[in-house]
């Protein structure tokens, strides 16, 4: 498709609303999608705009008189608001600090507490965990799927598992850093990994405690060319541990370029190593303004690319399930090859 104008019209783009996605079976589209929806620019709609903005896409999706004459900055910019602001299946707007958008801003802040040199006794990153557990157990419960979200008492206890998953990783890292010389390179390296180690233990204790049931009971699987649900809607364990696992890696992916990069980038460009470097010689002046450059452009990427390695929905052969989903002909009397489920948050 032709780049268009920015003053086109919906009526102009050849195949609507197609042309205006990005293409969710490649990275790239898929990354393109969640970078949208982590633009903190959205946090500044006001009601009345959302409200506008929901009544022309209301107006698009159902074709009602005039939509093919609304421009398509018009449409994409209220489609990005409402994407970014409304659940997408309780129709509610999800509250401020833990919508995608402001995951940037409010990370921002217990980031800096995790990786600052003065966080680094096992009080403090014990503190600095609990707060980011705190935040991620809202940011879960916000955008978790389902009109009625996640159970309380599930929530509840993965963020007990995960607290202290994280608060304890990272006290017994601390307590064996703080007993090795610092200036031993293995202090600096305990020193570099335990923010990354405890969080990522922390997300993996959390999802096994709220997915636990899709691991041992399974999900439920549909036909890629009709939609139906296989064996009546009875789940598959296969397919559960399929989406489990996709969740989890990405939930590791995360924190690798918030905890690991920054760190060492900053010792590659501060550290002086075979003579004096640039940003050595200049370390007061600079320190801090590449330091929190640095942070800022790994938050805006690492959602956005950890998410967007799994498609939201997986499709595996029907051969990889049990054996009850084999076999099985569709409504339109096809032989069923292919499944497909949503791997979930």
């Amino acid at each position: 498709m032709k780049p268009l104008s920015p003053d086109a019209t919906l009526g102009e783009v050849p195949d609507f609303p197609h042309d205006l996605q990005s293409d969710q079976s490649t990275y790239k589209g898929r990354f393109l999608h969640f970078l949208s929806m982590t633009d903190p620019r959205t946090l500044l709609t006001s009601p009345t705009r959302l409200a506008l903005s929901e009544a022309l896409l209301e107006r698009v999706d159902n074709r009602k008189e005039g939509w093919a004459t609304v421009r398509v900055a018009d449409y994409l910019d209220a489609r990005q608001r409402v994407q970014c602001i409304v659940h997408p299946e309780s129709k509610k707007p999800i509250l401020m600090p833990f919508r995608f958008s402001a995951f940037v801003p409010m990370n921002f802040i217990n980031l800096c507490g995790m990786l600052a040199p003065s966080q680094q006794t096992p009080a403090r990153a014990v503190f600095w965990q609990l707060s980011n557990q705190t935040y991620n157990v809202g940011f879960n419960y916000c955008n978790a799927s389902g009109k009625d979200g996640l159970p309380l008492h599930e929530l509840a206890m993965g963020y007990v598992v995960a607290t202290c998953t994280a608060c304890g990783t990272s006290y017994q890292l601390g307590k064996v850093a703080s007993a090795v010389s610092a200036s031993t390179a293995a202090a600096m390296f305990l020193k570099l990994i335990i923010p990354y180690t405890a969080v990522a233990c922390a997300n993996m204790a959390n999802l096994g405690v709220i997915r636990f049931r899709d691991v041992l009971c399974g999900i439920t699987v549909q036909d890629t060319e009709t939609g139906e649900d296989l064996n009546g809607g009875k789940p598959s364990a296969v397919a559960g541990r399929l989406a489990v696992a996709q969740v989890a890696l990405s939930r590791v992916m995360i924190p690798v370029p918030l905890m690991l990069l920054p760190p060492v980038l900053m010792n590659f460009l501060f550290h002086p190593a075979n003579g004096v470097r640039f940003f050595a010689q200049h370390r007061a002046r600079l320190y801090l303004p590449v330091n929190v450059l640095t942070l800022v452009s790994m938050l805006c990427v690492a959602l956005p690319m950890s998410v967007a390695v799994f498609p939201q929905r997986t499709v595996v052969p029907v051969s990889w399930l049990e054996a009850s989903f084999r076999g099985q002909t569709n409504a339109a009397g096809h032989a069923i090859t292919h499944v497909t489920f949503n791997k979930g948050l």
